[in-house]
């Protein structure tokens, strides 16, 4: 959190401290620190939207949750085809469960 002062428009940091706050099971402030980060990159960040799905699982909202691994695919550019293909699944099962 003090990083967060210090630099509070730092994507990173946010990203950072969304990911504290989801290991810490604070859900909600995971989001916002999270949504927060998404918002003050200039380019897509795959681990902001790889992060916001954890929470958005753990959240029961599982729609939003496919919805922010499909956006981590289209920004992973690198992925592996089996890593690709694991992720795909992932995301069946979340709509599945929508």
């Amino acid at each position: 959190d003090a990083a967060a002062i210090l630099q509070p428009k730092s994507p990173v940091v946010r990203l950072l401290q969304g990911m504290i706050y989801y290991r810490s099971n604070d859900l909600k402030n995971a989001e916002r620190a999270l949504l927060l980060a998404k918002s003050l990159t200039d380019k897509p960040n795959a681990e902001v939207h790889w992060q916001l799905s954890l929470v958005f699982n753990r959240l029961k909202r599982n729609h939003e949750a496919a919805d922010e691994l499909e956006q981590y695919l289209k920004t992973k550019s690198d992925l592996k085809s089996a890593e690709r293909d694991s992720v795909l699944g992932l995301i069946t099962k979340l709509r599945k469960t929508t």
